[in-house]
């Protein structure tokens, strides 16, 4: 119920949706500034995501090599691979939650 700011009568309104769902993304895209921001969190989100699956690759690269040489250093495999693992698993965790803000800016902008 709504109410008149003059004469406090109450009357019933009926709330309408002005655009829908997909035309209110399309209009806040064309806006200049957040089409702008958009594109730019693309990008650095594109970008993190490259460097980071470089580094996982890089990281089992070295796995494989410290896998080799961890019997020579009285290390046991299982060891070395657990802890390189769970290396990067807290590096993807980092890096999905860093996506995951990005994506929760994004409305107020």
């Amino acid at each position: 119920m709504v109410h008149c700011e003059l004469c406090q009568y109450r009357f019933p309104t009926e709330e309408t949706l002005r655009y829908t769902f997909c035309q209110s993304i399309r209009i806040w895209y064309r806006h200049p500034n957040n089409r702008g921001l958009l594109q730019a969190d693309c990008l650095v989100c594109t970008l993190l995501t490259v460097v980071t699956f470089g580094l996982v690759a890089i990281c089992m690269l070295g796995l494989q090599y410290f896998n080799l040489q961890s019997y020579r250093l009285g290390v046991s495999r299982l060891w070395t691979q657990g802890s390189i693992i769970v290396f990067l698993v807290i590096v993807l965790l980092h890096v999905q939650k860093f996506v995951i803000f990005l994506w929760s800016l994004l409305p107020l902008l």
